[in-house]
C-alpha cells in the first residue's frame, strides 16, 4: 500500500507538513504521513489523525474520487494504529532507524 502512494507538499506551518493531492512516496513512513515529527506525542499523533481523517474521509469525496479517498484512509488508519500503541511505536520506530528513515 505504501508504495502506491505520492505525496505532494502543500505547505508548512510550525515544522508540521501539511499534504494535498496525494499521489505517492514509495518510503514515506508513518509520520510522514500524518504529517509529524518523529518526536510528536501521542495527544499530537491523535489531533493529527483527526484532522487527516476529516479531510480524507471517503465520504466527504464525490464519487470520482471514493476509491482513492478510501486508499488514502486506510493508510492514514495504519499510520495511527502503529503510531497511537507505545509498543507499535518503539516496534516502529526501531525499524525505521535501522532501515535508515527518519
Amino acid at each position: 500500500m505504501r508504495d502506491e502512494i505520492v505525496w505532494k507538499e502543500v505547505r508548512v506551518d510550525n515544522s508540521r507538513v501539511m499534504w494535498d493531492n496525494i499521489t505517492a512516496c514509495p518510503g514515506s513512513s508513518y509520520y510522514e504521513v500524518l504529517g509529524l515529527p518523529v518526536s510528536a506525542s501521542q495527544l499530537q499523533i491523535k489531533k493529527a489523525y483527526r484532522a487527516m481523517m476529516l479531510k480524507y474521509h471517503p465520504d466527504k469525496r464525490p464519487d470520482t474520487q471514493k476509491q482513492w479517498a478510501t486508499d488514502i484512509a486506510s493508510l492514514i488508519n495504519r499510520a495511527y494504529e502503529v503510531l497511537s500503541n507505545p509498543l507499535t511505536r518503539t516496534q516502529y520506530d526501531i525499524q525505521l532507524l535501522e532501515s535508515g528513515g527518519r
